[in-house]
Order: C-alpha cells, then structure tokens, then sequence
C-alpha cells in the first residue's frame, strides 16, 4: 500500500538536497520563490502504480514532472507517449527523472552518481514491476543500448530513446521497441488485473 506520509516526506528531501554542484546553480522559482527540484509525480493511482518511467533532467521552465511529460509527451510533441503506450499503460504510471534539479544543461556522470540516492527511494516507495530509463543519457550512464532489457527477480528494467526523439526523427528501429515494449507490458497488466 502506498504511504502517503512517506511520499511527502520524500517531496521535502528532494527539495533539501544539497548533494551537488546543480543544486547551487540551478534555477530558481520565480512564482513559489524556491528552487525548482521535481520529485516523483502520478497521472492515476499510486496504489496502481507497476510502471516508472524515468526521463533525464527537468528543463528550468517545468514547474513540475507533470508539465515537464505535458511538454514532452503531450501538447508540444502530439501526444507522442499516448501514441507509442496508449492510456492503459499511463494510468499505472508514475513519473521522475534520474536528475532531479531543474537544468538545460547536459548532465555529468557524477551528478547523476549523486542522484541516484532518490530514484531508489522512489522505487522503494511505489515498488514498481518496471523501470523504463527514457533517453541516451541514462543508457550511456548505464552503458546499456537502445532495446537493452534487463530481468532482475524484483524489476523488468526498459532502455528507450526519449519520446522528444521522435519529434525530429523518424526511426522505425525506436518505434518498433516503444510498441514491442508497450505489448509485453499491456500483456502482462491485463493478466494482473483482469481488464
């Protein structure tokens, strides 16, 4: 069952974080007169929750996970993620990013070494059954290609290129995985939950 507390709790040390360089750098929140760090965020039920997508940084305009997958997934790229998943595997979505602090700057390794801290505290709390790793640069980080799959007994673990991609490119190769994936996992929830 998800707890609630522990998310809050969660949002409040994302936002304290203080681990590296992008945290005295980044950008600050003009509106709610903060920094600007974008912790886990849901479309749906977190009690739903099997699938966690995880994107690279926010840009410093988002405002939030949710604007930032809006931005990227949605209103500016034609609802590209709602073409290649479809809205069954959305609704047992959460979102995050493996750089938490707002940037439009690429990010180093050891940013990314630093923030790794939170992405395991997010899984530890929706304890997901998929992590999917969005983009080259946690592929990279993980030295893992484009298509990699990996079974581990606690998590199916997904390496696709950025949905941003396909704004620009069009790649049959990329979108043959977005819909080879968006099958195994569409499979595999209606055998979960009967629908």
């Amino acid at each position: 069952m998800f707890d609630e507390i522990d998310y809050l709790n969660l949002c409040d040390e994302v936002q304290n974080c203080e681990n590296c360089f992008l945290c005295k750098h980044q950008f600050n929140d003009k509106i709610v007169g903060r920094k600007t760090k974008l912790s886990l965020e849901f479309l749906e039920d977190k009690n739903k929750c099997l699938i966690l997508w995880i994107g690279q940084n926010p840009y410093h305009s988002d405002r939030s996970i949710i604007e930032s997958v809006h931005k990227t997934f949605g209103r500016n790229d034609g609802t590209i993620l709602r073409k290649l998943c479809g809205d069954t595997l959305l609704k047992f979505s959460a979102f995050t990013n493996l750089i938490r602090c707002s940037t439009d700057k690429n990010i180093a390794n050891i940013s990314i070494k630093k923030c790794l801290l939170w992405l395991e505290k997010d899984v530890n709390l929706i304890k997901p059954k998929y992590l999917i790793f969005l983009g080259k640069i946690s592929s990279n980080y993980f030295n893992k290609k484009f298509g990699d799959k990996i079974i581990t007994p606690k998590y199916t673990i997904y390496f696709l290129p950025h949905p941003g991609t396909f704004k620009y490119h069009k790649n049959d190769y990329f979108l043959q995985l977005y819909f080879k994936t968006k099958e195994e996992l569409e499979k595999d929830i209606h055998g979960i939950f009967n629908i």
